[in-house]
C-alpha cells in the first residue's frame, strides 16, 4: 500500500473449508505479483491459508529476474461450490448466506468456483479479503491542516487602511456536502489558523478544493482567493502527503496569495460482515438535520413535526417508527429498536415523516442503508443523506445501526413432515388504548390471532377479552400441515362490535426459534404497537410430530373415496335468541381440495351446536396427493350460509391401510371456539380393474343415457311431492365442442332417456362429464347432479356400463345415472399426413340434406335459406363462405373454396346457417372435423351427420376436402441471398364483387394493399380506381427488407370516403413461388371475395440482387450509432391551401426496430415538401442486427401528425466499414408520389472495456451540473421557458431515486448539485430524466436517457454530456453529469476506552410480602462505581412484578459485577429489602445475558427469581463544548497572596484529556467566560471540575499552584435536551472553603443549535433595528415624495390649461386661410402665390404651385435648406407664419426604358418615380417626352410607337394613341421641336413621321438597307437625321420625305446623358438600377430602383423653365417681401458663383 515504501510485502489472506483453494491462492497471488516492480519482486508473497480453524502457511519465494508463479494442479482439484438462485454466482460450500448479493443461499446446485477477476485484486485500495472471498474495499480517509495564508487581498475598506476577516473553506472537488470550514480571524491579511480536519470516504483521484473568504456579519462573505490541490500531490505512494504552499487563484489583480497546507491519507481496512443465521438488528434513531418546513406558520419560516419510520427492504412486517418531535426542524430522538428475523443481504430504508393529526404524514426525506455498512464489527454510526428532501435541502439522519446475537442458539429441527403445532397464546402486556373513555385513559378489548406466514387459511383465534390492556387469554390452539421453515405471525387486535378490528400490535417467530427440542416459551415484542409502547406477547410454541405415522399408500389410478361424515361438537351459535344462548342449523360439505367438482353435501340439522350427521358419500374420483377439506357451515333460508370452521386432511393422513377416523380441529371457528369434526375416511378401490387402454388417434366415442334414479324435486307442486324435468348434458371435460344433451322427460324423478349419441372429438385420457338438470321454462335450468367418468373405466375392452352416484344432488340425497360408454374405432384408419408447411385446403361445399325449417310459414311447414360456413379452428381469418339458397332444406351449393395457412393439426369447423336479412343467422347444424380425416391421401369425400341441428333432426352435410400444396409453382431452388431486395408490381384485378349500390349496377372503387408477412410496416398501397370492378393498376414497388422464407399477402379493399374500406378479397403468395429463376408472374384466387364471386388479381413478383454487397459487421456491444439525417425530397402536400399547392410541416421519427424507447425526431420545417433538417442523433442501444425505422409525419398543432411515409434501413446496410451515406425510398407516402429520404448512418466504436471498480455496497455518487436546449414547457407573458429538475434513479428499481433541485423559468439550468444514490449493484444502468415541474398537473418530461454501468463503473467514473431523447422535436437536448462509483459507508474503525450496558429488567416472581403484598422496585449498580446506579418504577401491591423496562449503565469496563436489589417501597420510610443478585462480568460480557437469575437474601424459604436480559455495547463518543463562566464565594487563603484563577476539567478517570481556561485576577469572583474543547469525551463520563489558585508564597517569587475546589457533574445532567447550564458546588476538605463554579455543558451540535438560536436572536434584533430604521426612512422618504407630488400636480394642472389654450388657437389657425407666395429655388423667383387652409398639406400647395406656374412636374418644397414632408400640414411646417420664404425646387426628371415593357419618369433629386407608362407587348427601347411633359413617345419591341398624354402635377398618364405600321422592332421615337410630329426608328429599314395631333403616319422613310436606329428631327424641324445599321447616315425632308443626302461609314451614336447644367449624368447599375451621379466628384447622389427587367435607355429630360416676372409678382406680395426675396436671391448666386469657381477632375479610373 502507499506510504509503505518500495520494500514492502503484500499479505492475502483467505478462510475457506476447501483445501482445493490453493489453485484460487495461486491465481490470486500471481495477479499480486503482476503488479509489483522489479523490487518488489524479489519479496516474497506471502499467502495463509486456513482451513477448519488450522492454519497452513505457504510461501513462495519469487526470483528477482521475474515474476512467474504457476501452480500445478489437475482437473480434479478444482473446487465446488453453491450457486445462488438470486444473482446466479458460485459460493463456498460452508455458505449460508451468498458471498456476493447477502441473500440466503435456497438452491444447493453444485458449481465450480472460478477465480475471482484480477482487477478486484490490482486496485492498491482493494482491502481485504473475507471468509467467502467476498473483496471488501477499504476507506481512505483525508487528515487536512489548514495552516495559514499570506498577501490576502483587503476586503474591508477603512479610513486606516484595508483589512480583512479571512476563513478557509475546503471540500473535495464536486462534493459539496464535504465542505468544512476553518473559524475566521478579524482584521489581518495574514491570517494563521493551524485547524486540523477530516474528510472520510475519500475516493482516490478526488482533487481538494480550498477557498479564502471573507467574513461579513449580516451579508454574503467575500472570495479572497481559490485554489485546487490535485490528488497526485497528496497521493504520491510515499505515504508523506503533501505539505507546503499553493498558490491562490481568482484573487483581484495585483495580488499574489498563497495558502499553506498539511494533506495526508490514511487507510482503514475494513471489517468482514458477522451476522449469523437469527441475528437482530437495534437500530438507534438518533437525530436529523436541516429538515424542510411542511407545516405553514404566520410567524416564521413554518416547522415540522417530524418522526422515523425505518423497515428492512421487501420486508413491511419488519418495520419500527419513533416517537414524533412537534415544532422543530432538527429533532433528537435518540430512540433504540429492535428487529427480529434479520438475514444477511437485508438492506435498511429509513423515511422521515411530517406528522400531522387527521391527515396523512407528509414525506421529509428517506435513506437506504445497504447491509454492508453495519453486517461489521462494531455496526455503523453515523449520518445518512435524505433524498426526496425538497429543492434546497441537504437534510441528513443520523443513526445508529448493530448486530445482535440470536435469541436462542442453533438447534436441530425437531419436526417431520405432517407435524403440527401447538400454539398457546398466553398474555399480552403493555398494550395501547384503542378505545376512548370519558373517565380515565382509555382501554382496549384485545384479542390474538397465529397463523402460518403465507397461508392466511391456517389461522387461529383467542377470545376476546374486555377492557383491559394486559389481557390474559392461556388458549391453547393447533396449527395442522405445519412444513420446515413456516415461521408464525401473531396479530393483536382490539375488537369493535360492528366495524372493523384495529391493529394493536404484531410480532413474527421464525421457525429456528421454536422447530427445536422443547419448542418456544417467552415474550416477543411487538411492533406497530403505538409510537413509545412496549408492548410485548407472551406465547408458548411446540412441534407435534404427525397424527399417525407415516404408512405406505393404498391407493392406485382410478380409486375411489368413501367419506362418513359423523358428527361435529363446540361449533358456535350462529342464530341469534331471544329465549337462550343462540344455536345453529350446521351442514358440512366436503370436497377435492382445487377440485371444486369433485364435492358432497350432508344436509343441515336444526337448532344445534352438536350435530350428528352418520352420513356416508363416496368421491369417484382420487389421485395420490389430493387433499380433502372439510367446512361446516350454518344453514340461513334466503341468505349465504355462514362459516362455522373449516379442517383440512393430507393423503398421508387416510391413504393407507384402515384409513383414517378421528376428530379434526375446525379453523376459524370463532374466537376462543374449540371446535372438533368426525370423520372416517377410507381409499376404496377402482370400480373396475386395470386394463390397456383401446382408444387410438381418431378414435370416437358412443355414449348412451339410460336413466337415473333418486333425483331430487325441483318443481314445487300443491297437490304431491313435487317432480322435476328431467334432462342430461355430457361432454368430454375441457371440450365444450363435444356437448350433447338428451331430450326432456316430463315430471318425473325417475327419468329413462336410452338415447344414444356419438363424440367424435376425443383423446386417449380424456374423461366425461355428466350432468343432470330440471328443465324450466323461460328460466335457467337447475342442477339436479353431475358425475365424472374417468377414461381408465370405459377406454378398455368392453366399455362401461353401470350406474354413476351423483353428486351435488341435493342434501341428504343419493342418486344415481345409469350409462353405457364405448369406444369405437376411428372412422378413418390413420393415415400419413401428405401437408407441410403453408399448405392449404380445397373444399368443395356439396350440398346438405334434412335440415331443420328456420323460418315459420302460414303455408306450410315453414323453410330455411340456409349457406355453410368453413374455418380452420382458432383461425378466424381462414373463414370461407357459400351463397345462401332460398326457400329450402335439402341445398345443393356445389362450390368450391380455398384456405390457405393451414397447419397439420388444424381442424375444420363447418357451420351451415339459416340467412336472414336484417337479423343474425340462426345455426342449423355444425360439424368438427379433425386433420386425420383429410389430411391424408385422397382426402375427405363424404358426407358428415351434422350436431345441434335441432331435436329430432338427422341433418347431414356432403363436402369434398383435399390438401393442396402451398406452392403454385413446382419446386426450384431459391435465388434470394442476405439483402436482396424484392419488387412487386400489381397489375389488375376481376371478377370484383360491387361493394356500393347504385341505381345503374353496382360497382367498387378497389385499391390493393401488398404486406410481407409478419412485418406490418414492410407494405405498400395501389391508388383507388373509382367505380369499376376490373381495375388495372400496373403499380410497382420495392421492399428493401426481403429474407428468405417471407411470404406476401395481397388484399384488395374498395376504398370509402369518410368510412372504413371493405374488403373486396384476399390471396397469399409464398416464397417458394417468387424466390426463384425468372420470378411469379401470373394470376391468384382471391378468396373471402364474396358469395359467387371467383375474382382474381394479377401480379408480378420479382427477386432483386441487394444494393450494396455484403461487408462484414464492424459493431461490438456496447456501439452507438451515429444518425445524420438531411433531408426529404418529393413529399406529398398533407395541409391544403386557398391559393393552390398546398404544403406540409415535416418531421422525422427514427427508432432502432423493437426498441420503442430509442426513438427521437427532428424538429419540423414549416411550408414545405422538401425539406432540410441537417441534424445529428446518437442511438446508444444498438445491437447487431437492429434494423433503423424511419418516419416521416406532418406536423399539426391540433390534432394528431399525417404521415407522410416511412423506411426502413437493415443494418447490413450501415454496419460496415464506411457506415451508409445515400437515400431511403419512402413507402406509404401517397398515390402517385416517389419521396425519399437522405441521410448518414455510421457505427461508432465503444471505448475500451475497463475493470469495474464496484463492489457489494458500493454508492453512486451523481453531481448534476447543466442541462441545455430544453423545450420550453410553460407559456407565459414574459415568453415562454420551464421549471426544470432532474431525477436519476436506478433502472428496474423505482424506489432507489434521487432528485435536484427545480429552477425556475430557464431553459438552460445549472444545478451543480451533488447527490448520493444507495442501493447500486454491478450492472446496474442509471435512468436520468429532466422535468418540467407543474405545481398544479402532472409533471411534464423533458427528456430522459439512460447511462450503462459500463459507462461510469470504472475507475476515474463518468463526467460528460449525454444527449437527452424525447426531449422535443429538433437538436437533442444535453445533460451534463458526472458519476463516481463509491465504496460503502464505514465507520470509524477506533477502539473506545469504555463499554455500555444495556440491561433489559422484565420482572420478578415469587417475592415475599413483609406485611401485604409489597410495592417492588428493582435497583442495578456497577460496584465501586456510584455514578452507574438506576432504578425501575414501583409497581403496587404485586409480588410478580412486571417491569419491562430498559437502562443504560456506563463506563462499563471487563471484569465489572453487576449488582441487582429489589426492594419493597414504603411511603416516607426506608425500603425493605426482597432480594439481591450479583452477575460476575463473564455471565454476559461476551454473548450477553438472557433468562432469570435466583434471588438471595429472601425471606426464609421463598424462592425468587429476577428476570434480565443484558447486552454489551461500545460507548457512543462525543464533542462536547464546555463554557466555564464564572466561580463565585471563593476565599483566598491567609498564607499566600492570590495572582490568579483558572479552571481546568476532564472527563472523571481520565485527567489526561483535560482542558483549562486563562488565568483570570480577581479576589473572589474570577469571570472566564471560555469555552473549552472535549472531543473525546465518551457516553456515560462525568466531568470533574478544579477550581485552581495561583499563589505566591510570601517572600518568594516562586510561584505555585493550589486546587481550591473540587466539583463532579454526572452524564445524567448532561443527558438533557438543551445540556447543563447552572452552578455546580464545589468543595474541598477544609471547611469553609466552599463555592460555587457556572458552568454550561452542551454536545457540538447542542453548541452549533444555541449559537445558531443567538445568532438568529442576534439578527432579528438586527432586523428590528434595520426595520425601524427603515420605516423612519420610509416616513422621510413619503413626506418629501408627497410634497413633489402636490409641487408636480401644480405643474401638470397649469401644463394642461397651456395645452388646452394652444389646441384651442391650433384649431382656430387650422381654419384660417393663408396667402402662401411659392419662390423659384435657387433664384428666387416668384413662382405662384396661393391661397390655401392652414389644414392643407405640403403636396397640395406644392399642386397648386405648379398648376399655377405650370410645371411641367410636382415640386419639392423646402424652408430654407429644410426639405419639407409633402404629408405634413402647412400650420406645422412653418408655412403659415409671418416672412416664411417657401422655394419650390424644380428636380430634374429622368426618363427610362426598360425590358420589363414600360418606361417611366423620376425625380432625380429624390429618386421617386413619378409616372410610370405600362401598356406595351415587348420590350420599350427608347422614349422621349416634349419640353413641358405634356406628351410621352416610347418605342417598343411589340413594333409599335405608343403617344401617351400626361398631367404631370396629378401624376397621371394615358395612352393618347398607338402607331402602328412599322413591321419590326422599333428603336426610337423623337419628338419635332414644336411638338407637331414624331418620328420612329425601326428594324424594318424605315422611318416614320407621324402626326402628333391625328396619330397617322405622314411620311415614311425608305432607304436604309438595314435597321434604322435613331432617327430626329433639325431643329427647325424641316429635316429628319437617321442612323442605321448599314453604316449610313441620310437625311430626309418632313415634308415631302425625300432623301437629301447620305453619308457613309458612319458609327451608330453613342448618347451620354447630362443635366442642362452639366452637373449631373447617369449610369446603368446591376442592369436594373439607373445611378445619377456628380460630374465633379463621381459620388452617387441618387438610385432609380424600380424597374423589374434590363434598363434599355435612360436620359434627362429637357423641360421648360417656368416663366414669371418678379417685379409683377413683387406688386402682390405683402410690404417688404420683395425685398427679402431679392437679397435672398443675391446670396444664392453669389453661392453659385463661388461654386464655379471649383476645378472639374476627371473620374479616377478605378471608379
Amino acid at each position: 500500500f502507499p506510504g509503505l515504501g518500495a520494500t514492502f510485502s503484500r499479505t492475502l489472506r483467505v478462510v475457506s473449508p476447501c483445501s482445493a483453494l490453493h489453485r484460487l491462492v495461486a491465481v490470486m497471488a500471481s495477479a499480486l505479483l503482476a503488479m509489483c516492480s522489479e523490487a518488489e519482486q524479489a519479496i516474497a508473497a506471502v499467502v495463509s491459508l486456513t482451513r477448519f480453524g488450522h492454519d497452513r502457511a505457504l510461501s513462495h519465494a519469487i526470483p528477482s529476474s521475474g515474476p512467474v508463479l504457476a501452480a500445478q494442479m489437475d482437473d480434479r482439484q478444482v473446487p465446488r461450490g453453491l450457486r445462488c438462485a438470486a444473482c446466479d454466482r458460485v459460493n463456498t460450500f460452508r455458505s449460508t448466506f451468498c458471498n456476493f448479493c447477502g441473500k440466503r443461499l435456497a438452491v444447493a446446485e453444485e458449481a465450480p468456483l472460478v477465480p475471482p477477476p484480477t482487477s478486484l485484486i490490482q486496485n492498491e485500495f482493494a482491502g481485504t479479503i473475507d471468509e467467502f472471498g467476498n473483496v471488501l474495499p477499504s476507506k481512505v480517509k483525508l487528515s487536512i491542516t489548514v495552516i495559514s495564508a499570506k498577501g490576502l487581498r483587503p476586503a474591508d475598506i477603512s479610513f486606516r487602511g484595508g483589512n480583512s476577516d479571512p476563513f478557509c473553506t475546503f471540500q473535495l472537488a464536486g462534493k459539496p456536502e464535504t465542505l468544512l470550514r476553518t473559524r475566521h480571524i478579524n482584521k489581518t491579511l495574514s491570517p494563521e489558523w493551524n485547524e486540523d480536519h477530516e474528510i472520510d470516504d475519500y475516493v482516490l483521484g478526488e482533487d481538494l478544493e480550498f477557498t479564502v473568504m471573507d467574513y461579513d456579519i449580516g451579508s454574503d462573505a467575500d472570495a479572497l482567493g481559490t485554489a485546487v490541490l490535485h490528488s497526485s500531490q497528496f497521493n504520491q505512494g510515499d505515504g508523506d502527503g503533501f505539505d507546503g504552499s499553493v498558490n491562490l487563484q481568482n484573487c483581484g489583480e495585483g495580488y499574489s496569495p498563497t495558502l499553506r497546507v498539511r494533506v495526508k491519507l490514511r487507510i482503514i481496512l475494513p471489517a468482514p460482515p458477522i451476522s449469523v443465521e437469527g441475528s437482530r438488528l437495534r437500530i438507534t434513531v438518533i437525530s436529523a438535520k436541516d429538515l424542510r418546513a411542511a407545516d405553514w406558520s404566520f410567524g416564521g419560516s413554518g416547522t415540522s413535526d417530524p418522526f422515523v419510520v425505518c423497515q428492512i427492504k421487501d420486508k413491511p412486517e419488519l418495520k419500527i417508527e419513533t416517537l414524533h418531535k412537534s415544532k422543530t426542524l432538527e429533532p433528537v430522538w435518540y430512540e433504540a429498536h429492535d428487529l427480529e428475523d434479520y438475514e444477511r443481504g437485508d438492506c435498511l430504508e429509513f423515511v422521515v415523516y411530517d406528522y400531522d393529526k387527521g391527515s396523512a404524514a407528509d414525506l421529509l426525506g428517506k435513506a437506504s442503508l445497504d447491509f454492508g455498512d453495519f453486517d461489521r464489527e462494531g455496526g455503523f454510526e453515523g449520518d445518512l443523506r435524505l433524498k426526496e428532501c425538497g429543492s434546497g435541502h441537504a437534510s441528513t439522519l443520523k443513526v445508529r445501526v448493530e448486530i445482535l446475537p440470536p435469541l436462542v442458539e442453533d438447534a436441530p429441527p425437531v419436526s417431520v413432515p405432517g407435524g403440527r403445532l401447538k400454539v398457546t397464546m398466553l398474555s399480552a402486556t403493555g398494550l395501547r388504548a384503542a378505545d376512548w373513555a370519558l373517565r380515565g385513559g382509555g382501554s382496549s378489548d384485545p384479542f390474538c390471532t397465529c397463523e402460518l406466514q403465507g397461508k392466511p387459511d391456517m389461522k387461529v383465534e383467542t377470545h376476546h377479552i374486555s377492557k383491559t390492556l394486559e389481557p390474559v387469554w392461556n388458549e391453547q390452539h393447533e396449527l395442522p400441515d405445519y412444513e420446515q421453515g413456516d415461521s408464525l405471525s401473531f396479530k393483536i387486535f382490539d375488537y369493535d362490535r360492528g366495524s372493523a378490528a384495529d391493529l394493536l400490535g404484531r410480532a413474527i417467530l421464525a421457525c429456528r426459534s421454536f422447530d427445536r427440542e422443547g419448542g418456544f416459551e417467552g415474550e416477543l415484542k411487538l411492533l406497530d404497537s403505538g409510537k413509545g409502547s412496549k408492548a410485548r406477547l407472551k406465547v408458548k410454541v411446540e412441534v407435534l410430530p404427525p397424527l399417525l405415522p407415516d404408512a405406505t399408500p393404498v391407493s392406485e389410478p382410478g380409486s375411489r373415496l368413501k367419506v362418513v361424515i359423523l358428527s361435529a361438537k363446540g361449533l358456535r351459535a350462529a342464530d341469534w335468541s331471544l329465549m337462550g344462548a343462540g344455536k345453529s342449523d350446521p351442514f358440512c360439505t366436503c370436497e377435492v381440495q382445487g377440485k371444486p367438482e369433485l364435492k358432497v353435501e350432508t344436509r343441515h340439522i336444526s337448532k344445534t351446536l352438536e350435530p350428528v350427521w352418520d352420513e356416508e358419500h363416496e368421491l369417484p374420483v382420487f389421485q395420490r396427493g389430493d387433499c380433502l377439506e372439510f367446512k361446516v357451515f350454518d344453514y340461513d333460508r334466503g341468505s349465504a350460509a355462514d362459516s362455522l370452521g373449516r379442517a383440512t386432511l393430507s393423503d398421508r393422513v387416510f391413504d393407507r391401510e384402515g384409513g383414517f377416523e378421528g376428530e379434526l380441529r375446525l379453523l376459524e371457528a370463532g374466537k376462543g371456539s374449540q371446535a372438533t369434526l368426525t370423520v372416517r375416511i377410507e381409499v376404496l378401490p377402482p370400480l373396475l380393474e386395470a386394463a390397456p387402454p383401446i382408444s387410438e388417434i381418431g378414435s370416437r366415442l358412443q355414449v348412451v343415457v339410460i336413466s337415473a334414479e333418486g333425483l331430487r324435486a325441483a318443481d314445487w307442486s300443491l297437490i304431491g311431492e313435487g317432480k322435476s324435468d328431467p334432462f342430461c348434458v355430457c361432454q368430454v371435460k375441457g371440450k365444450p365442442g363435444t356437448k350433447f344433451e338428451t331430450k326432456v322427460i316430463s315430471k318425473t324423478l325417475s327419468p329413462v332417456w336410452n338415447e344414444q349419441h356419438a363424440i367424435d372429438e376425443f383423446d386417449r385420457d380424456d374423461d366425461l362429464e355428466f350432468e343432470v338438470y330440471d328443465h324450466d321454462r323461460g328460466s335457467a335450468a337447475d342442477l339436479l347432479g353431475k358425475a365424472v367418468l374417468l377414461s381408465g373405466i370405459f377406454d378398455r375392452d368392453g366399455g362401461f356400463e353401470g350406474e354413476l352416484k351423483l353428486l351435488e344432488c341435493g342434501k341428504g340425497k343419493t342418486a344415481k345415472l345409469k350409462v353405457r360408454v364405448s369406444v369405437l374405432p376411428p372412422i378413418f384408419p390413420y393415415a400419413p399426413p401428405i401437408s407441410e408447411p403453408g399448405s392449404r385446403l380445397g373444399i368443395t361445399v356439396l350440398s346438405a340434406a334434412g335440415l331443420r325449417a328456420a323460418d315459420w310459414s302460414l303455408r306450410g311447414g315453414g323453410k330455411s335459406d340456409p349457406f355453410c360456413v368453413a374455418q380452420l379452428q382458432g383461425k378466424p381469418t381462414s373463414k370461407i363462405q357459400t351463397r345462401y339458397i332460398a326457400k329450402t332444406l335439402d341445398p345443393e351449393w356445389n362450390e368450391e373454396h380455398e384456405i390457405a395457412d393451414y397447419d397439420y393439426g388444424d381442424s375444420l369447423e363447418l357451420s351451415v346457417f339459416d340467412h336472414d336479412l336484417g337479423s343474425g343467422a340462426d345455426l342449423l347444424g355444425k360439424y368438427l372435423l379433425p386433420c386425420t380425416a383429410f389430411d391424408r391421401k385422397g382426402g375427405f369425400d363424404s358426407e358428415l351427420k351434422l350436431k345441434e341441428c335441432g331435436k329430432d333432426h338427422n341433418a347431414t352435410l356432403r363436402v369434398r376436402i383435399e390438401v393442396l400444396s402451398a406452392a403454385l409453382l413446382p419446386k426450384a431452388p431459391p435465388v434470394s441471398v442476405a439483402g436482396s431486395r424484392l419488387r412487386v408490381c400489381i397489375r389488375s384485378a376481376r371478377g370484383l364483387s360491387a361493394a356500393d349500390f347504385g341505381l345503374t349496377g353496382g360497382k367498387s372503387d378497389p385499391f390493393c394493399v401488398c404486406t410481407i408477412r409478419g412485418k406490418p410496416d414492410f407494405n405498400f398501397q395501389t391508388r383507388h380506381i373509382p367505380k369499376t370492378l376490373e381495375p388495372v393498376w400496373e403499380e410497382e414497388h420495392e421492399f428493401d427488407m426481403f429474407e428468405h422464407g417471407d411470404a406476401l399477402d395481397f388484399h384488395v379493399f374498395d376504398y370509402e370516403r369518410g368510412s372504413s374500406a371493405d374488403s373486396l378479397g384476399k390471396v397469399s403468395l409464398i416464397s417458394g413461388d417468387f424466390d426463384r429463376a425468372g420470378g411469379f408472374d401470373g394470376e391468384l384466387q382471391l378468396r373471402d371475395c364474396g358469395k359467387g364471386h371467383a375474382a382474381t388479381l394479377s401480379v408480378v413478383v420479382e427477386i432483386l440482387p441487394p444494393v450494396t454487397p455484403d461487408a462484414p459487421p464492424i459493431s461490438q456491444p456496447g456501439s452507438t450509432l451515429k444518425v445524420f439525417v438531411i433531408g426529404a425530397k418529393g413529399l406529398r402536400a398533407a395541409d391544403w391551401s386557398i391559393r393552390g399547392g398546398g404544403k406540409s410541416d415535416p418531421f422525422c421519427v427514427c427508432e432502432l426496430q423493437g426498441k420503442p424507447e430509442s426513438k427521437f425526431q427532428t424538429r419540423h420545417i414549416r411550408k414545405t415538401l422538401a425539406p432540410v433538417w441537417n441534424e445529428e442523433h446518437e442511438l446508444d442501444d444498438y445491437e447487431q442486427g437492429n434494423h433503423l425505422l424511419f418516419t416521416i409525419f406532418d406536423y399539426d398543432v391540433a390534432s394528431q401528425a399525417d404521415l407522410l411515409g416511412k423506411a426502413t434501413l437493415a443494418c447490413r446496410e450501415f454496419d460496415r466499414e464506411g457506415g451508409f451515406s445515400g437515400e431511403l425510398r419512402l413507402r406509404e407516402c401517397g398515390d402517385g408520389n416517389s419521396a425519399v429520404l437522405m441521410l448518414q448512418v455510421s457505427v461508432t466504436m465503444p471505448p475500451p472495456a475497463e475493470p469495474c471498480v464496484s463492489v457489494p455496497g458500493s454508492r453512486i455518487r451523481i453531481k448534476m451540473l447543466r442541462a441545455g436546449g430544453l423545450r420550453a414547457a410553460d407559456l407565459g407573458f414574459r415568453g415562454a421557458s420551464s421549471d426544470p429538475f432532474c431525477r436519476c434513479e436506478i433502472v428496474g428499481k423505482r424506489n432507489l431515486q434521487v432528485q435536484s433541485k427545480t429552477l425556475k423559468r430557464t431553459l438552460e439550468p445549472v444545478w451543480n448539485q451533488e447527490l448520493d444514490l444507495h442501493g447500486y449493484c454491478r450492472g446496474d444502468s442509471l435512468q436520468f430524466q429532466v422535468f418540467d415541474e407543474d405545481r398544479v398537473s402532472a409533471n411534464d418530461l423533458l427528456g430522459r436517457v439512460q447511462a450503462p454501468a459500463r459507462v461510469f463503473d470504472r475507475k476515474g467514473g463518468f463526467e460528460g454530456t449525454l444527449k437527452l431523447r424525447d426531449s422535443g422535436k429538433g437538436p437533442p437536448a444535453t445533460l451534463t453529469v458526472r458519476i463516481e462509483v463509491l465504496p460503502p459507508l464505514r465507520p470509524v474503525g477506533e477502539s473506545e476506552p469504555g463499554c455500555v450496558l444495556r440491561v433489559v429488567v422484565r420482572g420478578a416472581q415469587g417475592l415475599a410480602p413483609c406485611a401485604g403484598d409489597p410495592d417492588p422496585f428493582c435497583v442495578l449498580r456497577i460496584p465501586g462505581k456510584p455514578n452507574t446506579q438506576v432504578q425501575t418504577c414501583v409497581r403496587m401491591k404485586t409480588t410478580s412484578p412486571m417491569w419491562n423496562e430498559e437502562h443504560r449503565l456506563f463506563n462499563y469496563a471487563v471484569g465489572d459485577r453487576l449488582e441487582c436489589a429489589v426492594l419493597d417501597h414504603d411511603f416516607g420510610d426506608d425500603a425493605d429489602l426482597l432480594g439481591v443478585a450479583s452477575l460476575e462480568s463473564a455471565d454476559f460480557h461476551d454473548d450477553g445475558f438472557d433468562g432469570d437469575v435466583e434471588l438471595k437474601e429472601c425471606r426464609r424459604g421463598q424462592v425468587a427469581t429476577l428476570s434480565l436480559k443484558i447486552e454489551v455495547f461500545p460507548p457512543g463518543r462525543f464533542h462536547l463544548v464546555v463554557t466555564v463562566h464564572s466561580a463565585s464565594k471563593l476565599i483566598k487563603g491567609d498564607d499566600a497572596e492570590v495572582s490568579g484563577w483558572f479552571c481546568m476539567c476532564h472527563p472523571l478517570g481520565r485527567p489526561h484529556f483535560n482542558a483549562q481556561t486563562q488565568q483570570c485576577i480577581a479576589a473572589s469572583a474570577p469571570q472566564w467566560d471560555e469555552e473549552l474543547q472535549m472531543p473525546e469525551y465518551v457516553e456515560g463520563d462525568a466531568l470533574q471540575f478544579h477550581v485552581m489558585q495561583q499563589t505566591m508564597a510570601p517572600g518568594s517569587n516562586v510561584a505555585g499552584q493550589q486546587v481550591f475546589g473540587i466539583a463532579a457533574l454526572d452524564s445524567e445532567a448532561m443527558r438533557r435536551p438543551n445540556g447543563f447550564h447552572g452552578e455546580v458546588r464545589l468543595s474541598d476538605k477544609r471547611a469553609g472553603r466552599v463555592g460555587a463554579l457556572r458552568v454550561r455543558v452542551e454536545s457540538v451540535h447542542q453548541w452549533e443549535l444555541r449559537r445558531e438560536a443567538e445568532a438568529e436572536d442576534r439578527r432579528a434584533r438586527e432586523e428590528r433595528a434595520r426595520e425601524e430604521e427603515r420605516r423612519q426612512r420610509e416616513r422621510e422618504e413619503r413626506d418629501r415624495h408627497r410634497g413633489q407630488e402636490e409641487a408636480e400636480e401644480r405643474a401638470r394642472r397649469e401644463a394642461e390649461k397651456r395645452a388646452a389654450e394652444m389646441a384651442l388657437r391650433r384649431a382656430q389657425d387650422l381654419e384660417r386661410e393663408f396667402l402662401i407666395p411659392v419662390l423659384l429655388w435657387p433664384s428666387g423667383e416668384v413662382l405662384a402665390q396661393v391661397s390655401l387652409l392652414a389644414r392643407y398639406t405640403v403636396l397640395e400647395l406644392a399642386q397648386r404651385a405648379a398648376k399655377a406656374a405650370k410645371l411641367p412636374l410636382c415640386p419639392v418644397l423646402r424652408i430654407g435648406d429644410s426639405l419639407l414632408p409633402p404629408s405634413q400640414i402647412l400650420l406645422d411646417a412653418g408655412a403659415c407664419e409671418r416672412n416664411a420664404l417657401v422655394y419650390a425646387e424644380v428636380c430634374p426628371a429622368v426618363l427610362t426604358c426598360s425590358g420589363d415593357r414600360t418606361a417611366k419618369v423620376w425625380n432625380a433629386t429624390t429618386g421617386d418615380c413619378e409616372l410610370t407608362c405600362s401598356g406595351h407587348d415587348g420590350a420599350v427601347n427608347s422614349a422621349s417626352a416634349t419640353p413641358d411633359l405634356k406628351w410621352i413617345a416610347t418605342a417598343s419591341d411589340d413594333g409599335t410607337a405608343k403617344l401617351w398624354v400626361v398631367d404631370g402635377v396629378t401624376q397621371v398618364v394615358a395612352v393618347a394613341c398607338t402607331m402602328v405600321g412599322h413591321l419590326g422592332a422599333l428603336h426610337s421615337a423623337t419628338f419635332s421641336q414644336d411638338a407637331r410630329y414624331l418620328v420612329t426608328a425601326s428594324a424594318d429599314c424605315t422611318a416614320k413621321i407621324w402626326s402628333i395631333k391625328t396619330g397617322q403616319c405622314v411620311q415614311t422613310l425608305d432607304g436604309h438597307a438595314d435597321a434604322v436606329l435613331s432617327a430626329v428631327f433639325s431643329s427647325d424641324g424641316q429635316f429628319v437625321k437617321t442612323t442605321s445599321s448599314d453604316g449610313t447616315t441620310k437625311t430626309w425632308e418632313t415634308e415631302t420625305g425625300r432623301c437629301k443626302g447620305s453619308v457613309s461609314g458612319q458609327d451608330p451614336p453613342t448618347a451620354f446623358s447630362f443635366t442642362p447644367d452639366g452637373n449631373l449624368f447617369l449610369t446603368v447599375a446591376r442592369d436594373v438600377d439607373v445611378e445619377v451621379r456628380c460630374i465633379t466628384t463621381g459620388a452617387c447622389r441618387q438610385t432609380l430602383r424600380g424597374h423589374a427587367d434590363g434598363v434599355l435607355w435612360a436620359s434627362f429630360l429637357a423641360l421648360r423653365a417656368p416663366q414669371v416676372s418678379m417685379m409683377a409678382a413683387a406688386r402682390l406680395m405683402r410690404p417688404g417681401f420683395a425685398e427679402q426675396a431679392v437679397s435672398s436671391h443675391q446670396l444664392k448666386h453669389e453661392a453659385l458663383r463661388a461654386g464655379a469657381e471649383l476645378i472639374l477632375n476627371p473620374y479616377p479610373a478605378t471608379h
